[in-house]
């Protein structure tokens, strides 16, 4: 049993490997496919270990790994909030994402290695820069589902849901952002607003399709009791 585990880990770290190379050929052209790579890769090295905690090839590559997929987790970060950055003025809506996902690759930089000493400030700057883009965009989706709800309450509900999601966000931050509090129990009032009125339409258009099919039904009868062409066709 233990020659068959030990060849077991040498096959998962031998998977890995091939992940981790792929990972890092790809880092420059793609880093968002180069870090899901790079995170299989820690999971087949993990296994390797599980299986054989001596593997000393499973426990260097995977060290390796892990600092490769810190070090390019933090330079994607910083790639994002500086487009972000340059995008505040002109489209508060992209810089918003662009700051969201920096915030969650410094994350996740910390949470491979927490001695890491670069991304708690860098965290710390964009929380307090994304309030007031989350807080735009918030009122930029609240505008247009008051432009879509007279044309379609879904696409208006589709705005809301994203205004609702925006000032969650702002509170997550910052707990005693009073505004973001009062604009999300607004948005959450037009939104069951809005349910109930597609409900309602969604039962009226029941009803009628039901007096439709009952309709065509009673013609049919008529029809039916007709004896002759002559009566069928008057």
């Amino acid at each position: 049993e233990e020659r068959v585990l030990e060849k077991l880990s040498t096959l998962l770290t031998r998977e890995a490997k091939q992940l981790h190379e792929q990972a890092k050929r790809e880092s420059t052209y793609d880093p968002n496919y180069a870090i899901s790579t790079y995170e299989q890769a820690l999971d087949k090295y993990d296994e390797a270990l599980q299986l054989n905690e001596k593997n000393e090839t499973a426990q260097t590559s995977r060290e390796q790994a892990r600092q490769e997929l810190e070090n390019l987790l933090m330079k994607q970060g910083d790639k994002l909030a500086k487009e972000g950055r340059e995008r505040k003025e002109n489209n508060p809506a992209e810089a918003a994402e662009k700051m969201m996902n920096a915030l969650n690759n410094y994350e996740n930089a910390l949470a491979l290695n927490p001695d890491n000493t670069e991304a708690p400030p860098k965290i710390n700057a964009i929380e307090k820069e994304l309030p007031p883009l989350l807080m735009a965009l918030g009122e930029k989706e609240q505008q247009r589902a008051a432009q879509e709800e007279p044309k379609s309450l879904d696409n208006a509900i589709a705005h809301l849901e994203k205004a609702a999601t925006s000032y969650d966000m702002v509170q997550q931050i910052d707990e005693q952002n009073k505004l973001a509090q009062e604009r999300s129990e607004q948005v959450r009032n037009d939104l069951a607003r809005m349910r109930e009125k597609l409900d309602q339409l969604a039962q009226q258009k029941a009803q009628q399709e039901q007096k439709q099919n009952q309709y065509t039904r009673d013609f049919n009868t008529l029809l039916g009791w007709a004896k002759n062409d002559d009566k069928q066709k008057e």
